[in-house]
């Protein structure tokens, strides 16, 4: 015999509330208040990656004359690969503590960041002094 929904959704709320209604009232609030900030750094975070790069490029955009547009197109080409480069990091970060352990993924990670210091000062740093205006 088929449950309704409204039946359905009582039986999985008293089953919900059995499971958790031996915790103290402090630990229920307590994962609540952590789920509650998690949401909050969630919607931040997507907030200001999405608005926020494409609202100040386009600001700078309108701002800016005709033949110095090239600088908020590169600016936000910019952002945007920082953005990336964040969420590729992380993604190999987990995966790298998930197939070793988080000792190795700091090791890789401070491995990786010893390299680009290297480049950037046999490479990047030359060509900016190279090249500068003044």
């Amino acid at each position: 015999m088929q449950q309704s929904v409204k039946a359905r959704f009582k039986t999985v709320l008293h089953r919900t509330y059995r499971k958790f209604s031996h915790q103290s009232l402090f630990t229920k609030f307590l994962s609540v208040f952590v789920a509650m900030v998690l949401i909050c750094f969630l919607l931040l975070g997507v907030t200001l990656g999405v608005f926020l790069s494409n609202y100040w490029s386009s600001q700078k955009e309108q701002l800016l004359s005709s033949n110095a547009k090239n600088i908020a197109n590169t600016t936000s080409t910019y952002l945007t690969s920082w953005d990336v480069g964040i969420g590729i990091g992380l993604t190999a970060g987990g995966y790298i503590a998930q197939i070793t352990s988080f000792d190795m993924a700091y090791f890789f990670g401070a491995c990786l960041t010893v390299i680009s210091i290297f480049y950037f000062n046999l490479k990047v740093s030359p060509h900016y002094h190279k090249n500068k205006l003044r």
